[in-house]
C-alpha cells in the first residue's frame, strides 16, 4: 500500500492521507526519485530516533528499556504502521514536555504528530489526566472500570468512523474474531499493567515522573480490551502502552535482591521467546521481505 502511494501520489486514495505524510512523500520523491526504499529508511529514522532519544533521556536503564521495546513487539509494529509509527514516536517525544510542564510545546508536538496520523490527537488530554494522583487501590479500580468500558466500544467506534471517513476501512474489522495470538499478547499486556500497578509506590519512588507513566499505561487497559473487537483501537494501544518500557526495569528492581538475578534471567528468556513467537506467529511478521532479499 505504501509502495503504491509513493509512486501514485496523485491517486484519489492518497488524498485521504494526512498532509504531513503527503509532504514527506513529495519531498522524498524529489530527493530520492524512484528509490522508494530510501523513503522507507527515512520513515524509519523519523520513528526510531525520537523513540531512542526519549528512552535514553528518561529511562534510568535505557539498555533494558530498549530490550523491552524490541521484545514486546513495538519495533516490528513500525514495519507495518508506517504513518502511525511516526505519529507514535512524536507523541512519545512529546511526553518530555509533559514531564517538564510545558503545555504549549506538548500540544504543538502532538499536533505535528497528527499531521502524520490523526489518531495522535487522542494524546492531548493526557497532559492533564496523567497528573492525577492515584493510590494503588484506586488504580486497580480504574483498571477494572476501563476494562469494562472497553467491552462497550461499539458505539464509540461507530462514532469515530462516522466523523473521520478515512478510517471507515477499519469498520470492516469490527466484530470479527481475533486469533489466539492477539489474546495472548493482550493478556501479557494486562498482566504487566497489573504488576506495575501493584508496585506503583516503589516504581514512583525511583523517579518522580514515573507516576505519570504509570497513569498513562493504566489507561491503555481500555484500548487493550476494545482492540479485541476493533482494529482501530488495536492501533491506539501503542500510544498509551509503549511508555511501559521506561518503568519495567524498575518493576524488576522492586523484587528482593536475593531473587532479582534469577528473575532477570527468567524475564530475558521469557521476553525473547515472546518476541520470537510474535514475529513468527502472533502478528505474522515472518517471513518479512527486505532489500536484502532482492
Amino acid at each position: 500500500m505504501y509502495y503504491q502511494m509513493y509512486f501514485e501520489q496523485d491517486n484519489a486514495n492518497v488524498e485521504k492521507v494526512e498532509i504531513g505524510y503527503k509532504i514527506l512523500m513529495s519531498l522524498s520523491y524529489k530527493i530520492f526519485g524512484n528509490h522508494f526504499y530510501l523513503f522507507f529508511a527515512l520513515c524509519s529514522a523519523l520513528t526510531i530516533i525520537p523513540i531512542y532519544c526519549f528512552i535514553k533521556k528518561k529511562s534510568k536503564y535505557p539498555c533494558e528499556s530498549l530490550f523491552y521495546f524490541v521484545t514486546l513487539g513495538f519495533y516490528v509494529m513500525t514495519f507495518n504502521m508506517v504513518r502511525q509509527a511516526i505519529a507514535i514516536a512524536l507523541a512519545l517525544w512529546a511526553l518530555k514536555f509533559l514531564f517538564d510542564r510545558k503545555c504549549l510545546k506538548y500540544i504543538a508536538t502532538i499536533i505535528i504528530a497528527s499531521l502524520f496520523h490523526m489518531t495522535a490527537l487522542i494524546m492531548i488530554p493526557i497532559y492533564w489526566i496523567a497528573r492525577i494522583k492515584f493510590s494503588t487501590k484506586k488504580l486497580i479500580i480504574l483498571m477494572i472500570i476501563l476494562a469494562f468500558a472497553g467491552t462497550l466500544f461499539n458505539p464509540i467506534f461507530n462514532y469515530i468512523t462516522s466523523i473521520i471517513p478515512q478510517y471507515n476501512m477499519y469498520s470492516n474489522y469490527s466484530g470479527t474474531d481475533v486469533g489466539i495470538g492477539t489474546y495472548i499478547i493482550n493478556i501479557i499486556y494486562l498482566v504487566l499493567i497489573f504488576l506495575v500497578i501493584l508496585n506503583n509506590k516503589r516504581i514512583c519512588e525511583a523517579e518522580k515522573d514515573y507516576n505519570i507513566i504509570v497513569n498513562i499505561v493504566t489507561f491503555s487497559t481500555f484500548f487493550i480490551i476494545a482492540s479485541l473487537r476493533g482494529a482501530l483501537f488495536a492501533r491506539l494501544i501503542y500510544y498509551w502502552f509503549i511508555p511501559i518500557v521506561m518503568i519495567l526495569p524498575e518493576l524488576i528492581r522492586s523484587i528482593k535482591k536475593t531473587e532479582r538475578n534469577s528473575l532477570q534471567t527468567l524475564v530475558i528468556l521469557a521476553f525473547s521467546a515472546f518476541y520470537i513467537m510474535h514475529i513468527y506467529s502472533f502478528n505474522g511478521v515472518f517471513p518479512y521481505t527486505s532489500i536484502f532479499s532482492w
